[in-house]
């Protein structure tokens, strides 16, 4: 018995038994897209369930839309020559329809610069202005002119996420010119505690308390790796200071897999969510979502298994080929289709050509039906004599 329930379930998360074989219900198409969505989601450790592909997509677009650039002024050296020197670096934004539709551009513009050409300055230090946080409603049909939450769950209100996901083995742009990266360790305290500041794109910027329990990620006053950075409640501090905590977490450690989603999808504890947006003639944006439907296996119907032959039963009987014969001498070999007292209609075939005939009784000097016979024994028949 204790061998049959480990056959049965995969594994005992917070949220509940995932059973095996969930996965395997889904057709192809379903399949397919639980596969393709599972390295999307999240599982926390008090069970709650969350979809990052929003969170992925927008990474995506501000390592494309967001650009550091040197910026040289040409500076007179004698009468005639210029030599350009470098007086720093500057951010631009991309006044791009994905990056207007995510919010990008408003949020990161410089206050009083132009803002209709194809780069605008920008200040990433502002990308908290870009999280907007009105909750979506969710009746599927309506569109809305404000950015989707980046991590959403079925069971949770929109933006109520209070975790942060740092990537600090592959930073995005803005964060690899900080120092110390998406997370810098700036005192320890002793024990696995740590005082932190670092950069998200989730969040903007932060600082607080971290507990790291496996303190080997920590490198010369750097964090290496990708991690989930759990909330773990204020600390209160003399003089009635309050910082925020967070437990450190390999975020592979939260990673699902795909029969853990399916799981999950069936029993109500998540949902695959589809967000676009659309760009209007007047350069407004609208967001949409839709649920993703999944359809479970249907098994195709086994052909039935042929019966074995009997050697004693008996031989189904056929007729041979009809032979009809015109009043002028012509003959054709073939069978009769149907016939009446006014037409005959014949089949004969010549060669791989086969050819429908409508005969009329008037024309026919003879009709000869083919005897019956076995299919082992037919032998081709022969041509009547023309008498």
């Amino acid at each position: 018995m204790l061998l049959l329930m480990v056959a049965v379930v995969l594994t005992d998360p917070p949220g509940g038994l995932v059973e095996a074989g969930a996965f395997a219900r889904l057709d192809e198409k379903s399949q397919a897209l639980v596969a393709a969505r599972a390295s999307d989601f999240i599982r926390l450790p008090d069970g709650s369930w969350w979809d990052g592909k929003n969170h992925r997509e927008f990474c995506a677009m501000f390592a494309r839309c967001v650009d550091r650039r040197e910026i040289f002024e040409h500076v007179k050296e004698g009468p005639i020559f210029r030599t350009p020197v470098s007086r720093g670096m500057r951010w631009y934004v991309r006044n791009s329809p994905e990056a207007r539709a995510w919010g990008l551009t408003h949020a990161l513009a410089v206050p009083g610069v132009d803002k209709d050409g194809p780069w605008v300055r920008a200040d990433p230090s502002r990308l908290a202005n870009a999280m907007d946080t009105r909750e979506w409603p969710r009746d599927g049909s309506a569109a809305f002119p404000f950015s989707p939450p980046l991590w959403t769950s079925l069971l949770e209100r929109d933006h109520a996420w209070r975790f942060l996901y740092l990537d600090c083995a592959t930073p995005d742009p803005y964060a690899r010119t900080l120092p110390g990266g998406p997370l810098r360790v700036t005192k320890k305290w002793g024990s696995g505690k740590y005082e932190v500041e670092g950069w998200s794109l989730g969040a903007g910027g932060f600082r607080g308390l971290l507990n790291v329990g496996d303190e080997s990620v920590v490198r010369n006053g750097e964090i290496v790796g990708r991690f989930v950075l759990v909330p773990g409640g204020v600390v209160s501090e003399p003089g009635g200071h309050a910082r925020p905590s967070w437990t450190l977490t390999e975020a592979r450690a939260l990673r699902v897999t795909r029969e853990e989603l399916a799981a999950a999808l069936e029993q109500g504890l998540a949902e695959l969510a589809e967000w676009s947006f659309a760009s209007g003639p007047d350069g407004t944006v609208t967001w949409s979502t839709r649920e993703l439907e999944l359809r479970p296996r249907r098994d195709r119907p086994g052909r039935p298994a042929r019966a074995k032959p009997d050697d004693d039963a008996p031989v189904p009987v056929v007729h041979g080929p009809d032979t009809v014969i015109l009043h002028d001498g012509r003959y054709y070999t073939g069978h009769v289709l149907r016939q009446s007292a006014e037409v005959v209609v014949f089949r004969t075939r010549s060669g791989t050509i086969e050819t429908t005939l409508e005969l009329e009784r008037a024309d026919i000097a003879r009709l000869e039906l083919g005897a019956a016979e076995a299919p082992s024994a037919a032998s081709p028949a022969e041509a009547p004599s023309r008498r």
